[in-house]
């Protein structure tokens, strides 16, 4: 049986992501070129047209938090489209033509070395919701912009954000949050006359009492009579629930769900109005996504669904990135992107009339390699040390490969660390966990605490807690592995990026007789450090999830908990990858790693990407740095 495979199978598959409706065409982001771009096609189906040139690339839409890498202006004929320098992440608003052309900045040099957001835009008004991040200021502001005429208006500033949280149609009501914690957001009114934001729902920090119980809102939605937010919110449940908020009286009612069908572990994440009474509801159940296309009876409190558009039928058993269901006279119709953990994301149209019809409108393979070959990874949950269920999956080679005796075990940690790791093939995990399968190797990824999707006392055990209980869910994972006959845990390997690169370092450091080889992805080994060379505008929240070192024992506490401080212990070869211009976790802090690496006469490799920042996104790069890694781990494993 055939074992060589090239990555560049694995990477044949191009991404098609943010799809928007225009007209009888679906405008998308794409790596086709082998970089990040834009692209429109027949919604029936044809080739891709390129809307930007081709010596221009788009961030990655992940990284934007949420916000909108692009929005379509039909009455302009323009694009919005939002672009950083090679992972910069200083993010800057640019219009084209809408069948495609040289973009222009909005704002020229009025933003210079800082970064906007957009949150929302409305095309019937040409109004846009920009959250400005100064960098080396700490307060956020949000600011309102006429995209004809380029006016802005500021709306108010905070060092938690400010972020928009809903609107209504004429823009006469406007709320904002201030992101404390994922459990813990106030909700701020716009007043006009005073010109100035004013406490709605919760009290702001500085003003809290004993036993101040925090609430969290997400995803707000005005209601077609000006009267309500329909929203997420954490009030009545850890896991979330929908909820109704009378605008005048600020009165909370809990709305329930009558028709859903999923089982098992997870969240609401997100409500997203589709037109009247029309809402989507989107869950996340054991890191599939689940949603529900219904309406809301606010007299009898039930939100009713009508029909299951994930989760069921055509797409199970994977994740949704992102789609665009729009209301029609007859019939609802739109474009949805999905993607499985052994098969790459794909573009669907559906229309829900009487019943619900998929077409698929790309045909994306894995070239040369079939499916059976690939793994779909199996339940591998355990209780850790303390009794917490710990969500995990262990990926192992197929049968069909062939491989016999036991397999040489990497330990996969996902970012965040308030992140999960989901059955998804689209960005750099997965194809390179089937990459390591492919040669081989099992490969073990828990969602450890501090993880999203189970709630939020899980995620919130991570909070000041970077290296403690969450470094003992993987050893303790590590341990239960070790009854496992298919698994050889003499030959152990840790990768990660990000939290999941300072994750590999303090496994490596702390518990150096586990691991015979360890890959560090851009993850800061010095939490002081790390601090220190964030931008301003992000401290108010590292304070809160990682700890504030102008508070002695936070200080303390950092050091302890910094790989830095246990790096002489480590046995282990190690590389590190690194992108220069990344602004989260900066260059310097991985060459001063590999220096002191170097100085102890450790065995250290150094892999850095001139043209990259907190992620590995142009094809090329990809091609070297998971060959390198899959390369890395063969030699030491």
């Amino acid at each position: 049986m055939q074992k060589n495979f090239s990555i560049d199978s694995l990477l044949s598959s191009r991404l098609s992501v943010c799809p928007q409706l225009y007209r009888d065409r679906v405008y998308f982001i794409s790596n086709l070129s082998g970089v990040l771009s834009l692209y429109s096609m027949n919604i029936a189906g044809s080739f891709p047209s390129p809307i930007l040139p081709l010596n221009m690339s788009l961030p990655n839409p992940v990284f934007l938090d949420g916000t909108l890498p692009f929005k379509i202006l039909p009455d302009m004929g323009k694009i919005l489209i939002m672009c950083d320098h090679d992972g910069d992440e200083l993010y800057q608003p640019y219009l084209l033509p809408i069948y495609g052309g040289i973009p222009e900045p909005l704002f020229p040099k009025k933003f210079k070395g800082e970064s906007l957001l957009l949150l929302d835009l409305c095309h019937k008004t040409n109004t846009a919701y920009f959250q400005r991040d100064p960098k080396r200021d700490t307060e956020w502001e949000m600011l309102q912009a006429n995209i004809s005429t380029k006016k802005i208006k500021l709306l108010g500033g905070s060092c938690y954000g400010n972020r928009l949280f809903a609107r209504n149609a004429d823009h006469s009501l406007i709320f904002f949050e201030d992101f404390i914690g994922f459990d813990d957001r106030v909700i701020y009114r716009w007043d006009e006359e005073k010109h100035q934001r004013v406490v709605f729902l919760g009290t702001p920090l500085e003003k809290r009492g004993p036993g101040y119980k925090k609430q969290s809102y997400i995803s707000g939605n005005i209601t077609t009579d000006n009267k309500s937010i329909f929203c997420v919110t954490s009030y009545f449940h850890d896991t979330y629930s929908p909820c109704i908020i009378d605008i005048e009286t600020q009165e909370i009612r809990e709305i329930e769900v009558a028709g859903i069908e999923n089982q098992g572990e997870g969240e609401l994440e997100k409500i997203r109005w589709i037109g009247n009474s029309d809402y989507v509801l989107e869950y996340n159940i054991d890191g599939c996504s689940y949603q529900y296309l219904g309406a809301m009876d606010r007299n009898k409190k039930i939100f009713y669904v009508h029909e299951s558009i994930c989760g069921h039928d055509t797409l199970r058993q994977g994740v949704m990135h992102s789609y665009d269901l729009r209301k029609e006279t007859d019939r609802y119709c739109g474009i949805f992107c999905f993607s499985k953990a052994a098969s790459p994301l794909q573009l669907y149209k559906i229309e829900i009339r009487e019943g619900k019809e998929y077409r698929k409108i790309t045909d994306e393979k894995i070239l040369g390699i079939p499916e059976d070959m690939l793994s779909e990874g199996e339940d591998a949950s355990y209780c850790s040390f303390d009794g917490t269920r710990i969500s995990s999956r262990l990926y192992l080679p197929s049968q069909d490969l062939g491989y016999e005796g036991k397999r040489p075990l990497i330990l996969y940690v996902h970012g965040g660390p308030q992140s999960q790791e989901r059955p998804d093939f689209t960005w750099f995990s997965m194809p390179l966990i089937q990459y390591f399968t492919l040669n081989g190797f099992a490969v073990f990824v828990p969602n450890a605490r501090g993880s999203t999707g189970y709630g939020i006392e899980y995620m919130n055990k991570i909070l000041k807690n970077w290296g403690g209980e969450d470094r003992l869910d993987h050893i303790h994972g590590l341990k239960m592995l070790e009854k496992d006959s298919r698994i050889d845990s003499s030959k152990r390997g840790v990768v990660g990026r990000s939290y999941g690169g300072y994750m590999t370092l303090t496994l490596a450091a702390r518990h150096p007789e586990c691991f015979q080889a360890a890959c560090d992805m851009f993850g800061p080994y010095d939490l002081l450090s790390f601090y220190k060379h964030s931008p301003d505008s992000h401290k108010a929240w590292l304070d809160l999830l990682v700890g504030n070192p102008a508070k002695s024992e936070e200080r303390k506490m950092l050091i302890e908990r910094s790989p830095k401080t246990y790096l002489e212990k480590i046995k282990c070869p190690l590389m590190v990858i690194q992108g220069k211009n990344d602004p989260r976790v900066l260059e310097s802090e991985s060459l001063e790693l590999v220096d002191q690496l170097k100085k102890q006469g450790k065995n250290v490799d150094y892999l850095c990407f001139e043209d990259e920042g907190h992620d590995i996104l142009k094809y090329k790069n990809r091609v070297m740095c998971y060959q390198s890694i899959i390369d890395f781990f063969k030699k030491h494993l």
